[in-house]
């Protein structure tokens, strides 16, 4: 390395590790009773025990190993520099909440249990470069950008994992094979433009304006010439395929201008906003579908006809969820020294900035970036019931204006 003039630092650096996992409670594999629970002896009120969580007794530690290859790099006189990573991380044993019947004596049907391995791979890049033009004039300009499969390995006892469920069943399964969380869902295809065409379909009771579906299977794994379960086929998940960021800065002089972005890219949403809307007299419906929607007189519309039923979960309600999002941007002015000195003040600086700029997305929705608080029975950012938007807010532009002062 001294003897070369290219590479200011370059390093090759692996990892291997193996983790449990923490964030789970300590007691599920007890069985506990809750106690003062009220309930009525005959017309006396009274209070006992009730054991409203069913556990797994054989549960066991999940176990996740990691194995990390990167290379750090710096040349040019350290304007340029980076990272490369390669990381394969395999989870074993995962322990999920999983849907259990009602029969059951479980209060919210959920049931802690090791039901899945899955894996995550990937390759993770970050290149810098920084550089002075003249005594005044300096910028930066910085990207991330990572790509990653996910893929389950393993299913306890090979039984898929349903989830995202609504009235008209779930949205989501996961099984072998595919991603964790993975859209399962109807194929549509279109609107019924007028009874010509609901003639000899599979769907001999729609009416014309109602959405229609593909017929891709049946019992016997051929089309039966009718709608059901068996024509529900994968359709993507919210993990995306490739996640990126952008950053970057000027001085010029006492001014100073920064921008960060990031995004992401080969993720689905499932608009359950969409798919409710409508469904009670009392909601308020987007403008494009109270105008554009399919009627005798507007027949050739892809939006299906008004209606007061909850739609069947169908891809109509699947969209892009790339985005790219302007997050931060900030200008400020420094005060010359010179100036500042007269009054014993070391610096000071007036900026303003402003937080989620903007969005470019394709998606309808209020945000393509959703957060999954959880349900009570699923923990916060549960991924099999990932990306479906049912009560997400619009997210929030903020402006800020700020002193920076120091004596």
């Amino acid at each position: 390395m001294s003897s070369q003039k290219v590479f200011n630092n370059l390093k090759l650096r692996a990892s291997y590790g193996e983790v449990g996992n923490d964030q789970i409670p300590s007691n599920t594999y007890l069985n506990l009773a809750s106690i003062n629970v009220p309930y009525f002896f005959g017309t006396t009120p009274a209070s006992g025990i009730a054991f409203t969580q069913l556990p797994d007794p054989n549960v066991k530690w999940e176990v996740t190993k990691e194995f990390d290859l990167g290379l750090d790099f710096a040349l040019l006189e350290n304007r340029l520099s980076g990272e490369v990573d390669y990381y394969n991380k395999k989870v074993s044993d995962a322990l999920i909440n999983i849907n259990i019947p009602g029969t059951l004596p479980d209060a919210d049907s959920k049931y802690t249990t090791n039901a899945a391995s899955f894996e995550n791979r990937g390759v993770e890049i970050s290149l810098n470069w920084k550089d002075n033009v003249g005594e005044d004039f300096s910028y930066n300009l910085g990207g991330n950008i990572s790509f990653n499969t996910n893929k389950i390995t393993g299913l306890s006892g090979g039984q898929a994992l349903q989830d995202g469920g609504n009235s008209q069943g779930f949205t989501t399964r996961s099984d072998n094979g595919e991603p964790i969380g993975s859209f399962y869902i109807l194929q549509a295809d279109g609107v019924f433009r007028d009874s010509a065409q609901i003639s000899g379909s599979a769907q001999p009771n729609a009416k014309p304006g109602d959405l229609r579906y593909k017929d891709i299977s049946g019992p016997d794994g051929k089309p039966d010439g009718k709608i059901d379960d068996f024509d529900r086929a994968f359709s993507g998940s919210y993990q995306p395929k490739m996640m990126f960021g952008i950053n970057g800065g000027i001085n010029y002089k006492d001014f100073d201008l920064s921008i960060g972005a990031y995004g992401t890219a080969g993720s689905k949403i499932y608009n359950g906003k969409k798919q409710s809307r409508g469904a009670d007299p009392r909601d308020n419906v987007e403008t494009k579908v109270a105008n554009d929607r399919w009627t005798p007189n507007n027949p050739n519309s892809d939006i299906p006809r008004a209606h007061l039923d909850l739609l069947p979960n169908s891809t109509y309600f699947l969209e892009n969820g790339d985005f790219l999002r302007i997050n931060n941007l900030a200008i400020g002015y420094t005060l010359p020294d010179n100036f500042l000195s007269k009054y014993k003040i070391q610096k000071l600086r007036l900026y303003a900035t402003v937080q989620n700029l903007a969005t470019f997305t394709k998606y309808s929705g209020f945000t393509p970036e959703l957060y999954n608080p959880g349900d009570g029975s699923h923990p916060a950012g549960s991924a099999l019931n990932a990306g479906i938007e049912l009560n997400a807010y619009p997210s929030v532009r903020t402006w800020a204006f700020g002193i920076n002062l120091s004596f």
